[in-house]
């Protein structure tokens, strides 16, 4: 059987915790600041980013048809 690779997120309950208090910390206030949509957009995408990555990091599953979940 050929193994099917996904990429998915570490989403336990600690992590799902320490997102959720660090995105509460973020200053927003540079984005309200900012000229153009596209600037606040840019910031804000980044940071959300940065944030998942951080406390939401990718892991690679690899799963065979066979296999028992």
């Amino acid at each position: 059987a050929t193994p099917q690779v996904s990429i998915t997120r570490v989403k336990g309950h600690n992590e799902k915790a320490l997102f959720a208090d660090a995105i509460q910390k973020v200053q927003w206030k540079p984005l309200y600041a900012m000229p153009t949509c596209e600037e606040q957009f840019k910031y804000f995408q980044q940071n959300i980013q940065d944030l998942f990555d951080t406390f939401l990091p990718k892991k690679t599953v690899t799963k065979i048809e066979s296999e028992k979940p």
